[in-house]
């Protein structure tokens, strides 16, 4: 009895082998344009609830290796043309499939920079968030001015006196020295410009912010739900070359069904703004009385310049005559 042992697990295996081998099954193929007849690669080959499938090649051609398909169903999709559904037999099948275009489905699919969200240990950048409880514990004048003190390693400089007033934003350093080292600024998921407008002058950007009016001014800080700051360099394989300096994205509150009825949120402040130091000009009506003779009518100068001779000398002494 103990030599019939193995002799019987010995046809057991074998038998088993035969039946695992039968149940395999290839399916080959190539995927075709109907109009034209030429390949198409990458297209999506899936058995139908399942997660076996493959994408045909450069040639079009696709190989699936899988067990017992009877009675389901390979599905072929692709972007701009309609999906194809061919019954399978459970045996070995050489399928040819034509696709035809779609023109109803060739906008399914959008890639836009601005609309991508992640969570956020899948970033490889640093990112600090600013809710809107923590912002407006003290009221700003604006977006901007909530940001300073509040972001890590972020330099938020107020270029003049104007409550509306520029801000130069420095997430990662000055980037360059012509160009502008402003960060990228997202609102709701779009790119919004910033640019900087005096109400007479134009104000270039170069290196530095301009001292113009800040377009962030039109946004009341109420509305802000959160800001999340990029600081990382990789921000830009999200948005493009234009992140290289950081990213600013802001998303505004919105409307929310309340079981108890509307709520009613008032709250008001006073801010005063105030110079932290006054330059020294000639504000004297003996210094004007010489500004309509020079050459540069009309300039406001500081009590100090240098006379023909390049020394440091008061204003009021200065003269043309060498």
């Amino acid at each position: 009895m103990k030599r019939k042992h193995p002799l019987l697990l010995t046809l057991l295996m074998v038998f088993c082998a035969q039946f695992l081998f039968a149940q395999s099954v290839t399916i080959t193929g190539t995927v075709t344009e109907d109009a034209s007849g030429s390949s198409l690669p990458g297209v999506n080959v899936k058995i139908d609830g399942t997660t076996i499938g493959t994408n045909t090649d450069l040639d079009g051609t696709f190989t699936i290796k899988t067990e017992n398909t009877s009675g389901k169903v390979l599905v072929f999709s692709y972007i701009g043309y309609r999906s194809e559904r061919v019954e399978l037999t459970g045996s070995d099948q050489s399928i040819d499939v034509a696709l035809k275009e779609d023109a109803t489905n060739l906008e399914q699919v959008v890639v836009i920079g601005a609309s991508v969200t992640q969570s956020r240990r899948k970033l490889g950048n640093a990112v600090t968030t600013l809710e809107s409880e923590n912002m407006m514990k003290v009221t700003p004048v604006n977006i901007t001015n909530a940001l300073q003190g509040k972001i890590p390693g972020a330099q938020i400089t107020q270029n003049s006196g104007d409550p509306a007033g520029g801000f130069s934003i420095r997430l990662r350093g000055p980037s360059t020295i012509k160009g502008s080292s402003e960060p990228l600024y997202v609102v709701d998921g779009v790119v919004t410009s910033n640019l900087t407008t005096n109400v007479t002058n134009l104000n270039v950007s170069a290196g530095d912010a301009s001292p113009g009016q800040n377009r962030m001014v039109d946004i009341n800080p109420n509305d802000i739900e959160s800001i999340n700051v990029l600081n990382g360099a990789a921000a830009a394989a999200i948005y493009g070359s234009r992140a290289s300096n950081g990213v600013v994205i802001i998303t505004t509150k919105k409307g929310q069904n309340f079981e108890d009825g509307p709520e009613l949120f008032f709250k008001t402040s006073l801010n005063v703004n105030q110079l932290r130091k006054r330059l020294d000009l000639n504000l004297t009506g003996e210094e004007f009385e010489t500004i309509p003779n020079s050459a540069l009518t009309g300039r406001l100068w500081p009590i100090f310049g240098f006379d023909p001779d390049g020394n440091l000398t008061p204003f009021r002494y200065l003269s043309s005559d060498k």
